[in-house]
């Protein structure tokens, strides 16, 4: 099998003598409008309604081993809303995420099997930031709790 002819690349050959990575590297700095027309190509194609749905979809199945059918099913039976503080999917900008239990999938994917709810950004990073520990939560709701009492006058 042919190699990348460049020092120390060690990649398959893929054209010209180079890997893809180095091949492509080279058409960029030999046509510099090339960078240019492939970003605006790319733009263009990101920006279809279609392509976007199509991209959801093949992100929950890498991801979340979730289909856009099983996301959606969640999400109604959801009421469309946040499965933790209640705000509809309609009033924020992006797509209710998938929470999941990083005691059995630790990282970005999923098995699927520990798949939780959906949630809204603020309500999953928060409960990410607390490293799914409930008695981590159980202690800030007794810090809050302390403190809008001493407020109360309590």
């Amino acid at each position: 099998m042919r190699m990348c002819s460049i020092e120390g690349c060690g990649k398959k050959h893929f054209g010209k003598g180079l890997c893809h990575n180095h091949y492509n590297k080279k058409r960029i700095n030999e046509n510099p409008d090339l960078r240019e027309r492939n970003r605006i190509r790319s733009l263009a194609w990101y920006n279809d309604p279609k392509n976007k749905e199509n991209q959801k979809g093949r992100l929950l199945l890498q991801r979340r081993n979730m289909t856009i059918d099983e996301y959606n099913e969640r999400l109604e039976s959801q009421n469309f809303k946040c499965a933790i503080c209640g705000v509809d999917q309609g009033d924020i900008s992006d797509a209710l995420a998938v929470d999941h239990d990083h005691s059995c999938c630790d990282g970005e994917k999923s098995c699927g099997k520990c798949t939780r709810g959906l949630l809204c950004n603020k309500c999953n990073t928060s409960i990410g930031g607390f490293n799914d520990s409930v008695e981590l939560l159980v202690k800030a709701v007794g810090y809050l709790s302390k403190y809008k009492l001493q407020e109360a006058g309590v």
